[in-house]
């Protein structure tokens, strides 16, 4: 709180911890006693920070506000509500019963490139979410092999005993981790290259992101850089932000365009 919003009231303890006011009053004292840069505002009725503080653990915005969700109101944050890809809630429960129990599920899946759903053993490790997106990683034995899995397609799940479990510690594309050189299109200004770069945290010039095999093709996709890597060169049109220096390299670890 402090290090986010510059100030911290009794209040704020107090709703946080649902402690008395006296205890909240008590615990501001003896943290400002024992941490500098931190002095009591008698005018703003609080405790702030200064030049001097120092906080050993802020976090992120998000988390802050995931703490605090008083404070998207009292800020004035206003959350653009996007369709979220459907899941049964049922569904989503059984993959999860499937991975902390270690037993296998049998799924119907829907495939975009299948007209009808197949029949699937699967065994779930971990779960990602890519935007709008929940996917879940799991070994799939129809393939053979570990694969990546929307779960709003998938149209019915259920646990199964019959079939031993494959463990993802064996899924060598989730431990591995390969680089992404990402540099800013040349067609963009200085001023908008460095803009650009400093919305993802890389320097002007460009920089280098490290991610799993598993999932580098979302990451490629995020960017706007997957067809453009895909076909070999990278770069994309010039309404893009960014261009991959190593297009060559992550070819290896993406599907084949159609």
């Amino acid at each position: 709180m402090l290090a986010w919003t510059g100030a911290v009231r009794s209040a704020d303890l107090r709703e946080e911890f649902a402690i008395s006011p006296q205890q909240a009053s008590i615990d501001l004292r003896g943290f400002a006693q024992e941490t500098p840069g931190i002095t009591y505002d008698e005018g703003r009725k609080c405790w702030v920070r200064d030049q001097a503080f120092d906080p050993s653990a802020a976090g992120d915005l998000e988390e802050f506000l995931s703490r605090y969700p008083s404070m998207r109101h009292r800020l004035g944050f206003e959350e653009l509500i996007l369709p979220w890809q459907s899941a049964s809630a049922s569904i989503v429960q059984t993959l999860m019963a499937s991975r902390l129990g270690r037993i296998p599920a049998l799924i119907e899946y829907q495939s975009i490139t299948s007209d009808m759903p197949t029949k699937r053993v699967v065994c779930p490790h971990t779960f990602v979410v890519d935007h709008l997106i929940m996917r879940f990683r799991a070994y799939c034995r129809k393939a053979a092999a570990f694969r990546d899995f929307r779960v709003s397609r998938v149209r019915s799940a259920s646990l199964i005993n019959d079939q031993g479990w494959v463990d993802g510690a064996a899924d060598r594309e989730w431990f591995e981790f390969v680089e992404v050189r990402i540099a800013p299109h040349p067609d963009l200004t200085p001023s908008q290259a460095m803009i650009t770069m400093d919305e993802i945290g890389l320097p002007v010039f460009g920089g280098t992101v490290r991610i799993r095999k598993a999932i580098l093709l979302y990451l490629l996709d995020g960017l706007g850089l997957l067809e453009a890597v895909q076909a070999g060169h990278g770069r994309p049109d010039k309404f893009a932000r960014y261009v991959c220096e190593n297009p060559g390299e992550l070819m290896l670890f993406l599907p084949k365009r159609a």
